[in-house]
């Protein structure tokens, strides 16, 4: 699941089912940019996932004509973002900024968390509690705000 959160960042969320109606948080990747820098024009949005050879799942998104993916390998339990390889039992939390231009990883995180899974809950909507974590509420710069309005999906600000 993939989706603009602020005016500068789109998530990319993976969660593990671990028993019926809980999810534990596997990975979370937060693309930032200059604000709108998904909205652009022609741009558009799609995405997808899908399974790898190794038991993993490839997550790829395509936003304001900007390719953003992570492949998690489960084998290793590592993930692989922006060129760079973590290991997920220590960083599971993935800051990349950049997006739109030269994304770089500026930072990881541990956050190990269960959510209950409601029927209707969409994705980002099961971990909205992560977002409040202090380091992550900073990365959204959420007082930041493009030149033109932006429609923001789900918005954690």
């Amino acid at each position: 699941m993939s989706s603009s959160v602020s005016p500068s960042v789109v998530a990319m969320y993976v969660g593990e089912r671990v028993e019926p109606g809980m999810e534990r948080l596997q990975l979370l990747v937060l693309w930032r940019g200059e604000p709108g820098w998904y909205a652009r024009t022609g741009g558009g949005a799609s995405g997808g996932s899908g399974g790898t050879a190794d038991g993993g799942v490839r997550v790829r998104h395509s936003q304001g004509g900007v390719e953003l993916e992570a492949t998690v390998d489960a084998r290793t339990e590592s993930v692989t973002v922006a060129g760079q390889t973590f290991d997920l039992r220590r960083s599971n939390v993935i800051l990349v900024d950049g997006t739109g231009g030269q994304p770089t990883v500026v930072g990881t995180l541990g956050v190990q968390t269960l959510v209950a899974v409601p029927p209707a809950a969409a994705h980002l909507e099961r971990i909205v509690n992560v977002f409040a974590l202090p380091d992550i509420k900073a990365f959204l710069r959420c007082d930041l705000q493009p030149a033109t309005r932006v429609a923001v999906s789900n918005r954690m600000c």
